[in-house]
């Protein structure tokens, strides 16, 4: 048989170009870091490119594709977009979860036809083809997870600031802290602040005033006193042999004068010249007045040569902005008159400025319709005598035709001159009353007054805030001065991609001792577990505080004490109600009011606040202070008896055989063995404590044993230290507690009193004295108060308690 000839070349006809393009990357996409808003975009380019005799039309596409190293092909979703174009964008990026993830783009080329009669492309040669990786670099950034905010302290007394802040990637290292105080960096050591200011005190104001000035009066001025001195007039001129008369003194006054809001203008008036030796221009001037002025002197006789007669006083005057007018006046004094040849002159015919009455001062302003009156000039005549004295300055009275008059002159040269009359003085009895008759003033006029007000005195304070811990995450201040100043703190790293973090503002108020009642209260056994503590700061000022009933503990007690002074408090004890039985009820539980004082740092305690005690112990250190007592629960038939308050006996339950109530005792006369309730039949008793049995209740200790203190050999009453933390009953510090004088042993204290119901009877309440169980459908007894006397009992009742078991406390002031 012949071959068969195979033609391995049969020419089959095609518009593609076999010989593809070839793929590559004209931009790579490379590594990146994040940004703050922790997003960031990828970018990477392929072209084509072909090779061969023939070039085809390039009517193909370049598809895209990101993909991410260890994971696979993307899709877009909520944190990635783009991952079939040439850019991919990552959000919401986060260190160090997202930290070092690898992209890197896949390219394609899709080849088409050109259409009929043309030489269509090929698949790339080289196709799919990746780019290189691109590593995404996600900076960790600075948390502050948690601040503790404001606080408050007395005056030296410390207080902390905590923060608790990191990076998002441990592994770049840690953060470094700043703390400011008020808006400044600080360091540890004490940052002191002077400060000035003003505080305004009552005061005894006086001031004087020779010259012309006004006072504005507070509205708190009272007792408010005026002396008022009008001007002295100036002496006469003499002559050869002849003296010249002396000029009158002033009119001074002492007034009581109206309290309240007003201004005084004050009008002060000059003591006249006195005159001289010579022709009729030997006179001396009058003493000037912005109220009143003094008159001038005479001249000497026109023919001869005299003396000239003395200026009269300026009046000075009180002018009062609520009265618009003057309400007192103080008259000048009237000038001398003036001598001759060996003639003495004659001196003003009143010798004080009063020219009223003639030294008798009188109300010239009475019903304001006095006015000013400047002194007469005094008489010159043609004669050769001495001249006449000036008047005096004064007020105008509406029956009098006028003061201060002048005095005539001598009429020959043998005689002297005449003085000067003095002006008048008056008050308006509206606004002044006359302390006494007056004075004279020998010299220049002058205003004084005193009243009592007020002062502005400036005072310098130095703050003084002792600061540790600035660059720590716990920041302590102690600051000696109340008042509020504002914390934050800086957290830094020079990894983070945030670079700072800064905390809110919180306050640091410092209080003033005698208005604040701190009080620490430290919670221990707070849920399954008596390792659990919550610490609370309260202020008493603010109001009162419940301590209540904590469920589910598996035991509980707070632990409270005054880290600043002694506080007098008052505490209302409420047992809790006994449980119900369908329709029957439980007995209420026992109430009190009591009141003592509150040592400095010295612990209190109260226990029994818990479902299964349902009564409130009250313990100072070692030492059962009060308790009240639990009602007893119901029975299937009856109700359970009524909780006794402190000093108060348990009520029995109801029904046949219902369970008694608890007993009560003397004060401080508890026995020192205890008996635990019959309900605690399990219970290990430690000698010389024992067990009831039955149905009987038991008895508190009058001071708690404890387990771990007494194996220590602490006697149940003694003070187990000065500067001891809170211990449980295996000798486990309680975390967070303070360092105080403590005396409480946790863990055998024989609160657990209640006696145990039999035959449908109910439980008998916890107590000093546990209420017995009642038998056979009957009720449990309730539980008795006890007091030690080292309280004052306010009151106390059997029952009033109808809910749970709670304390409240409140300061007394």
């Amino acid at each position: 048989m012949s071959p068969v000839a195979i033609n391995f070349f049969r020419s089959i006809k095609t518009e593609l170009d076999l010989n593809g393009p070839i793929l590559s990357f004209s931009q790579q996409p490379t590594g990146i870091g994040s940004t703050v808003t922790g997003s960031v975009t990828l970018s990477g380019i392929a072209t084509v490119s072909f090779t061969g005799i023939s070039t085809p039309a390039n009517v193909g596409v370049i598809t895209y594709k990101w993909w991410e190293q260890g994971v696979g092909p993307l899709s877009d979703g909520t944190n990635i977009t783009g991952t079939g174009t040439t850019q991919l964008t990552l959000s919401n990026l986060r260190s160090p979860q997202d930290n070092n993830r690898k992209f890197y783009l896949v390219a394609d080329y899709a080849g088409s036809r050109a259409g009929s009669g043309s030489t269509g492309t090929g698949n790339a040669l080289n196709e799919p083809l990746s780019s290189g990786i691109a590593t995404v670099t996600v900076d960790p950034l600075i948390e502050i997870i948690s601040f503790s905010g404001d606080a408050s302290a007395l005056t030296n007394q410390t207080r902390t600031f905590t923060i608790d802040a990191s990076l998002t990637d441990t592994t770049y290292g840690d953060v470094s802290y700043q703390w400011t105080l008020n808006g400044v960096d600080v360091n540890d050591g004490v940052v002191a602040v002077t400060t000035t200011s003003s505080t305004t005190i009552p005061s005894k104001i006086e001031k004087t005033y020779s010259s012309d000035a006004s006072l504005t009066l507070p509205s708190t001025a009272t007792n408010v006193r005026l002396t008022v001195a009008g001007a002295a007039g100036g002496s006469g001129g003499s002559d050869a042999g002849g003296g010249g008369g002396a000029g009158s003194q002033g009119r001074v006054g002492n007034f009581p004068y109206a309290s309240g809001a007003r201004t005084l203008e004050f009008k002060i008036g000059r003591q006249g010249n006195s005159g001289s030796s010579g022709n009729q221009n030997a006179y001396g001037t009058g003493g000037a007045s912005s109220y009143a002025k003094g008159g001038d002197g005479g001249g000497a006789g026109q023919n001869g040569w005299s003396g000239g007669g003395g200026g009269g006083g300026g009046a000075s005057a009180v002018y009062d902005s609520v009265k618009g007018g003057y309400t007192i006046v103080a008259a000048g004094g009237g000038g001398g008159g003036g001598g001759s040849l060996n003639r003495g002159a004659q001196g003003p015919p009143n010798g004080i400025g009063v020219g009223l009455g003639f030294g008798r001062v009188r109300d010239a302003m009475s019903n304001g319709t006095s006015s000013p009156d400047s002194g007469d000039n005094g008489v010159t005549k043609n004669g050769d005598g001495g001249g006449g004295g000036g008047g005096g300055g004064g007020a105008r009275p509406s029956n009098y035709p006028g003061s201060g008059g002048g005095g005539s002159s001598g009429q020959d040269n043998s005689s002297g001159g005449s003085g000067g009359n003095g002006g008048a003085s008056g008050f308006d009895t509206r606004y002044a009353s006359f302390n006494y008759d007056g004075y004279g003033n020998p010299g220049d006029g002058y205003i004084n007054i005193v009243f009592d007000g007020t002062v502005d005195v400036p005072t310098t304070t130095t703050r003084r805030t002792t600061i540790s811990g600035s660059k720590t995450p716990t920041l302590t201040l102690k600051a000696d001065t109340v008042g509020v100043q504002t914390v934050t703190c800086r957290v830094t790293s020079s990894a983070a991609t945030n670079r700072v973090g800064i905390t809110s503002i919180a306050n640091f108020a410092v209080l003033d001792n005698a208005d604040s009642y701190v009080i620490n209260i430290e919670q221990i056994g707070v849920g399954t577990t008596d390792y659990n503590v919550n610490v609370q700061n309260i202020d008493l000022f603010n109001g009162e505080y419940e301590f209540d009933l904590v469920p589910n503990a598996a035991s509980s007690f707070y632990s409270f004490y005054s880290p600043d002074k002694d506080i007098q408090v008052e505490m209302d004890l409420y047992g809790g109600k006994g449980t119900n039985r369908g329709s029957n009820l439980g007995g209420e539980g026992g109430y009190s009011r009591i009141r003592f004082t509150m040592e400095k740092n010295v612990e209190y305690v109260i226990a029994g606040l818990s479902e299964t005690i349902k009564a409130p112990f009250l313990y100072k250190k070692g030492t059962l202070l009060a308790c009240v007592g639990a009602g007893g629960n119901a029975g299937t038939t009856n109700r359970g008896g009524f909780g006794g308050g402190v000093g108060v006996a348990g009520d029995r339950g109801r029904g046949g055989l219902p369970g008694t109530g608890g007993r009560t005792y003397d004060e401080g006369l508890l026995p020192n063995s205890g008996i635990f309730g019959s309900i605690y039949s399990s219970a290990t008793a430690v000698s010389p404590d024992t067990k009831a049995t039955g149905t009987s209740g038991g008895r508190v200790l009058p001071c708690p044993r404890g387990v771990y203190y007494r194996n220590q050999g602490f006697a149940a009453c003694a003070d187990v230290g000065t500067s001891v933390q809170f211990r449980l009953k295996d000798g486990t510090v309680a975390s967070g507690t303070a360092s105080i004088t403590r005396g409480f042993k946790a863990g055998y204290s024989i609160i657990e009193t209640g006696g145990l119901g039999s035959t449908n009877g109910g439980n008998g309440g916890h107590g000093a004295v546990g209420g017995a169980g009642g038998e056979q459908g009957s009720g449990g007894g309730g539980g008795s108060g006890y007091s030690n006397g080292q309280v004052d009992v306010i009151s106390s009742i059997l029952g009033g308690s109808d809910g749970v078991a709670k304390v409240v406390m409140r300061v007394v002031t």
